[in-house]
């Protein structure tokens, strides 16, 4: 006499796939949605028809030193294109605002 065994839907290796495949997705969705640190507002002034990269260092002990002007960073580069500062980074997201003046 044979006795069938009752099918199983997910053998134990996917089982425990699934599993591990859902906690590391809940995992990357939590972390996802921590709060993002937004910088400081932040404003560049060129040189007139300026045209190229530009390039600010920070942390320069012979750097010029941060100004700001209504809670905003202000940052006046010089016609190199290269601005050495005494002011540390920026650090967080952009709140991305651009004004061209002419």
């Amino acid at each position: 006499m044979s006795i069938n065994k009752p099918k199983v839907l997910f053998g134990a290796d996917i089982a425990a796939f699934y599993c591990l495949f859902a906690l590391g997705l809940s995992c990357s969705l939590s972390a996802c949605s921590d709060p993002v640190q937004q910088r400081g507002a932040e404003h560049y002034t060129l040189q007139a028809n300026y045209v190229g990269a530009f390039y600010v260092i920070f942390d320069q002990s012979s750097g010029e030193p941060l100004q700001y002007q209504h809670n905003t960073r202000q940052y006046r580069l010089p016609a190199n294109g290269v601005l050495l500062t005494q002011a540390e980074i920026n650090e967080g997201a952009i709140a991305a605002r651009m004004r061209l003046h002419s």
